[in-house]
C-alpha cells in the first residue's frame, strides 16, 4: 500500500477548493484500500468559505489549517511540515488530479529507479475542460540549474509533478517558506541535484485557467528563479535553442530520444522505456 502526502495551500477560494479535493479524494486507489492519503489543506485565514468547504468536503480524509501566513509557499511548507508519506505532491485550489493517477504514480515509483516524475503537461479551461495536453521531452539537470524551464524551454508543470520521500528529505523547508513566486522552481531545483526526473506519457494533474495566478507576474517569477540557478553558459544557450523544437514533436519521436520517458505497453500491462 502506498502512502501520498498532499497538501493544498489556499486563501479564499470557495468557489474552487471543493473541485480540487474531490479530485483528490475520489482517487479509485483511496476508495479501494489500493493507497493511503494524509492530505492538508492550508488555508491563508480566508475570509469567504474556503475554509468550511475544505472541511465539508473532505470530512475524515481531509486536515484544515485555517491561520494567517506570508503567502502560499508559506502555506505550503507549513503544510509538508505536517504530512507524512511514500510519495509528495501539492495541488492549488482550482488545478485538479486526473481519475487514476495514483495508481500509475505509484506503480512507476514502485520501480525505485527514480526520485521525482512528471507526468504530461494538461491544462483546463475555466470549466473543467481538457482543452491542452503535450508530453513534455525532457528536464535535463543541468537546464534546470541553470533556469532554462519556464524561460527559454517550457517550463515543469508542477500539477504534474510528484516525488518520493527521499527527494522530500533534501527539501529546505525554511526556505522554501520565504518564495513569494517562484516557490516550485525552488522545489526543482533541489531534486535536479539528486536525479533527472522521468517523463510519463500519462494525463496526471491539471493546470486550470481561473484568472489571478500568481505565475502571471512573470517578471517577478524569474527574478526569484535568477537567486537560485548557476551562470548560463554560451554552451548550454545554444543547445536549448536547439531543443525547443524537439518539444513540438509527436510523442513516439521525444520517446525515442529520451530514455527516461516511460510510456504505456497495453500487451504487458506496464509502464516501459523500451522502444
Amino acid at each position: 500500500m502506498t502512502r501520498f502526502a498532499i497538501v493544498t495551500p489556499v486563501r479564499n477560494a470557495e468557489t474552487l477548493v471543493g473541485e480540487t479535493i474531490r479530485s483528490i479524494i475520489e482517487q479509485s486507489g483511496v476508495a479501494s484500500g489500493r493507497h493511503q492519503i494524509d492530505y492538508i489543506v492550508c488555508d491563508g485565514a480566508s475570509d469567504d468559505r474556503t475554509a468550511e468547504i475544505a472541511a465539508e468536503v473532505g470530512g475524515s480524509l481531509v486536515r484544515v489549517i485555517s491561520e494567517p501566513d506570508s503567502g502560499m509557499y508559506d502555506a505550503l511548507a507549513k503544510g509538508l511540515r505536517h504530512v507524512d508519506g511514500d510519495i509528495y505532491f501539492y495541488l492549488n485550489a482550482g488545478d485538479l488530479l486526473l481519475p487514476g493517477a495514483f495508481d500509475v504514480v505509484g506503480r512507476i515509483f514502485d520501480r525505485g529507479d527514480s526520485d521525482w516524475l512528471c507526468g504530461m503537461h494538461i491544462h483546463y479551461s475555466v470549466s473543467g475542460s481538457i482543452v491542452r495536453a503535450s508530453l513534455p521531452f525532457r528536464y535535463r539537470t543541468t537546464s534546470i540549474l541553470s533556469g532554462y524551464y519556464g524561460a527559454q524551454l517550457p517550463h515543469i508543470q508542477q500539477e504534474s509533478t510528484f516525488w518520493t520521500r527521499s527527494a522530500m528529505k533534501r527539501v529546505d523547508l525554511d526556505r522554501l517558506s520565504t518564495f513569494k513566486l517562484a516557490g516550485d522552481y525552488f522545489l526543482w531545483w533541489q531534486f535536479a541535484q539528486l536525479s533527472e526526473p522521468l517523463i510519463v506519457e500519462a494525463a496526471l494533474g491539471g493546470f486550470r485557467h481561473h484568472g489571478g495566478h500568481l505565475g502571471n507576474d512573470r517578471s517577478g517569477y524569474r527574478r526569484e528563479v535568477q537567486t537560485l540557478v548557476s551562470k548560463r553558459s554560451l554552451l548550454r544557450s545554444v543547445m536549448a535553442m536547439l531543443e525547443r523544437p524537439v518539444w513540438h514533436a509527436p510523442g513516439r519521436v521525444k520517446a525515442l530520444m529520451n530514455s527516461r520517458i516511460l510510456r504505456y505497453s497495453p500487451s504487458r500491462d506496464e509502464w516501459s522505456s523500451d522502444r
